[in-house]
């Protein structure tokens, strides 16, 4: 928080105005809550199962209706389904109808539960094109086996005020002689600057003597040094804090809410079952991703392959960050080693 807090209020103070006038990330934070918090029992259900757009039943909706022959809205072309597949979509979609009759499920033990079993079924089945059942079944491994789940708090976008550079603090000031050499810019901040002088007075600050001499011919001595000439302020986006707080080492990252979005996939954000069904890529690449839960968790996954991370409900949690969270746990050791036994005798079936 206080590195936060440095970072965000030391461009304000720039202008030397109080932090507060703008934005207090310390003020906001006992305001709003920090930019994660963790889920209830209840809340982690609902969005994995009792919602009618929850991440599982989001998944199955779209495995059924791409199964069904009659169905006018499928995600993929349907074919004939096997005996064994059609007593499987049976009992899944009887699964799924009864959460309309039944008491919906309120802790994360009863959700873990039926997925189990929803696991069990895609195991017992061959995948083939747009029907990933192996896939579908690690997913679910992946879910049933995190223990820790939160989500990111909602937060507001601010902007800072704008920063203003004058004549004088270029060197463009009654003081400064016409032969006096004016080094080229060096970053993207000067290349903005040198930009914005030319579109608003047709000059160039690589060039002195026209610098400093107005468009109507007027001497150096007749320039405002006080006068702005630009302005920038800078834009802080609703996930600044959490990704600010994830890649604080990185110091050149102008929007770390973007880089966070890229590093949580697969990290702390795991696929979405929708992924698994109606799609026409393979699930060819099944002994890296084992390699990776297991040896390489930190990594970001890479794009291009077959799942999708949307989490349209912001639930984030994964086997791996739980282990991260208490590396002294045998049982979280266990729970990694248990995934890869796991899903390699699923791959053997």
């Amino acid at each position: 928080r206080n590195f936060l807090s440095y970072t965000i209020g030391n461009e304000v103070k720039s202008k030397g105005k109080k932090p507060t006038s703008v934005f207090d990330p310390r003020a906001d934070m006992r305001l709003r809550g920090p930019p994660v918090r963790n889920l209830s029992e209840q809340e982690v259900a609902n969005m994995l199962w009792n919602f009618n757009d929850s991440r599982i039943i989001s998944g199955l909706e779209i495995m059924l209706k791409a199964a069904n022959p009659t169905s006018t809205k499928r995600t993929t072309v349907a074919v004939a389904l096997s005996e064994s597949e059609a007593v499987a979509m049976a009992k899944i979609r009887q699964m799924v109808d009864s959460r309309k009759t039944q008491p919906r499920l309120e802790t994360v033990k009863e959700v873990k539960d039926v997925l189990l079993k929803i696991r069990d079924i895609f195991w017992s089945l061959k995948p083939r094109a747009g029907f990933l059942y192996d896939a579908a079944g690690d997913v679910l491994t992946w879910h049933i086996h995190t223990e820790h789940w939160f989500t990111s708090t909602a937060q507001i976008g601010v902007a800072s005020p704008k920063i203003e550079i004058r004549n004088v603090d270029i060197g463009r000031d009654s003081c400064v002689s016409h032969d006096k050499a004016v080094k080229p810019p060096k970053n993207g901040f000067r290349l903005r600057l040198k930009r914005k002088l030319e579109e608003r007075e047709g000059l160039s600050i690589l060039t002195p003597k026209i610098v400093y001499e107005s468009s109507a011919g007027e001497s150096n001595n007749s320039v405002d040094p006080l006068k702005v000439v630009y302005s920038e302020g800078k834009r802080y986006q609703p996930g600044y804090l959490w990704g600010q707080l994830s890649g604080w080492y990185k110091q050149t990252v102008a929007d770390p809410s973007a880089s966070l979005s890229a590093e949580r996939r697969g990290t702390i954000s795991l696929p979405e079952l929708t992924s698994c069904f109606g799609g026409r890529k393979p699930y060819k690449d099944r002994k890296k991703i084992i390699e990776r839960v297991t040896t390489a968790p930190h990594q970001m996954w890479p794009t291009g392959t077959i799942w999708s991370f949307k989490n349209k409900h912001k639930i984030y949690g994964s086997p791996w960050l739980d282990k991260a969270f208490d590396k002294n746990s045998s049982g979280l050791e266990n729970s990694l080693a248990d995934i890869r036994r796991i899903m390699e005798q699923a791959q053997k079936k």
